[in-house]
């Protein structure tokens, strides 16, 4: 029998995968006593879970707040970088025969994996929120537009969703 703290998470919904502002996955278990320094305690939806989902730092991206605002978007961006890199090695599944049978491989699960937090990101509307940000005449904190624009560059330099050619241009 595996303790609790090696067992295997698993992740039912990618809505609600927190991440940290480096835009790394935090495990489900990671206390929040561990993060009130690193500021990953907060007063969102799951208020004893260590970090930020997707739709958390969307409405945060669209704080009035340009603190909160700014780290939003520089951590969207990490994100999108590390989505389109598909470098979320803690994301790798176990595929049992039934998966397997129905999915083809390994990579096709994987696949349809960064296919929902794709997805995820599209129904939040992120790149629209950061094109929003990073325009001029939409924002005058001088700061956020320049976060906004950098993630903006991290999310072309990824590479974007596997299923697009290319991202749009930015």
């Amino acid at each position: 029998n595996l303790d609790d703290s090696v067992k295997p998470q698993i992740i039912n919904d990618v809505t609600q995968c927190r991440f940290d502002f480096n835009g790394n996955l935090v495990p489900p278990t990671r206390e929040i006593s561990s993060t009130t320094h690193s500021a990953l305690h907060h007063h969102s939806d799951d208020p004893e879970l260590a970090g930020y989902t997707i739709p958390e730092l969307q409405r945060l991206s669209r704080s009035t707040f340009p603190g909160q605002r700014s780290i939003a978007l520089q951590t969207l961006g990490r994100i999108l970088y590390k989505l389109g890199k598909q470098s979320y090695y803690q994301l790798v599944p176990e595929v049992d025969l039934e998966t397997y049978k129905e999915d083809g491989s390994t990579k096709q699960v994987m696949n349809k994996i960064y296919a929902m937090f794709w997805d995820l990101c599209k129904d939040c509307r992120i790149i629209d929120c950061l094109r929003e940000a990073a325009d001029e005449t939409k924002t005058r904190h001088l700061s956020i537009r320049n976060y906004a624009v950098d993630a903006l560059w991290l999310w072309k330099k990824g590479g974007g969703d596997f299923r697009e050619s290319q991202p749009i241009g930015v």
